[in-house]
């Protein structure tokens, strides 16, 4: 079975965007999603593939020198674009960005929380590097200074 293709550095800068516009992006998405129905429809594997798309991309610091992307920077819909791009699974693009937003609410909420508490949760391979190290808690100390907020079911 062939490796999935990783995303490189040039496509974590497509990826990425402005917090505001990928917060708006989820909210938008994620009210659309219904769970069991759109679930089937892209199937397992593929929603576990996307799922580990997501997962890889926040903690792409491993393989790419120190870049990666904070869950509340994702352009959902160029991630989807990128994945079916880039995987090879046969479904609607639609519902896909549609999980994007899912997941990624989730992931967003889970930093949020953390940051609210003053844990930021640094993942291993973050804390190896310590410019991404400096790099992730610059970041969520802003995010803590603005005051941010979970993102509402």
């Amino acid at each position: 079975m062939e490796k999935p293709t990783q995303p490189t550095k040039e496509d974590l800068d497509y990826i990425e965007t402005t917090r505001k516009e990928a917060i708006k992006l989820i909210k938008d998405y994620k009210k659309l999603y219904n769970g069991k129905v759109h679930y089937y429809e892209l199937g397992s594997s593929c929603v576990q593939a996307a799922t580990k798309t997501v997962d890889t991309i926040i903690d792409s610091t491993n393989y790419l020198e120190g870049k990666f992307v904070m869950p509340d920077e994702i352009h959902v819909e160029r991630l989807t674009e990128w994945f079916m791009q880039n995987r090879d699974y046969q479904c609607d693009p639609t519902t896909l960005t549609m999980y994007f937003a899912k997941y990624s609410m989730k992931k967003v909420n889970e930093l949020y929380k953390n940051i609210q508490q003053g844990n930021y949760g640094i993942s291993s391979y973050i804390s190896r590097n310590s410019l991404t190290r400096k790099q992730f808690e610059e970041g969520c100390r802003k995010r803590y200074k603005e005051g941010v907020k979970q993102i509402r079911r």
